[in-house]
């Protein structure tokens, strides 16, 4: 396991992350403002409203460059790499859904 999200009153985090700690080492223990999966998650310190989003990881998006791809007749297998980077590119847009619900079509 990478990453791992709680939520609760302080003193009970504190007292799992101890347990943790004691049987796989030292935690990186981040409040209020993190990252886990992508998922970007946000909280005011004063009203507690948490808001989630993936601009990041948006941004970090690449295009596919394949040159001559659009010239060639549309009943034309593509080979296995170029299939699977569209496949790589389709699923990561999939899961910008997560925070986006606009773009599911």
């Amino acid at each position: 396991m990478d990453d791992l999200k709680l939520a609760g009153e302080t003193q009970h985090i504190q007292q799992i992350t101890s347990v943790l700690e004691k049987h796989f080492g030292k935690l990186t223990v981040q409040w209020n403002n993190f990252t886990i999966c992508g998922i970007q998650h946000k909280q005011d310190g004063t009203t507690k409203q948490i808001t989630l989003d993936q601009n990041a990881y948006c941004k970090a998006l690449k295009k596919i460059v394949l040159l001559g791809l659009r010239t060639i007749p549309n009943e034309t297998i593509v080979e296995h790499s170029v299939f699977e980077q569209y496949r790589s590119l389709r699923g990561t847009v999939a899961y910008t859904m997560r925070t986006r619900a606009d773009i599911a079509v």
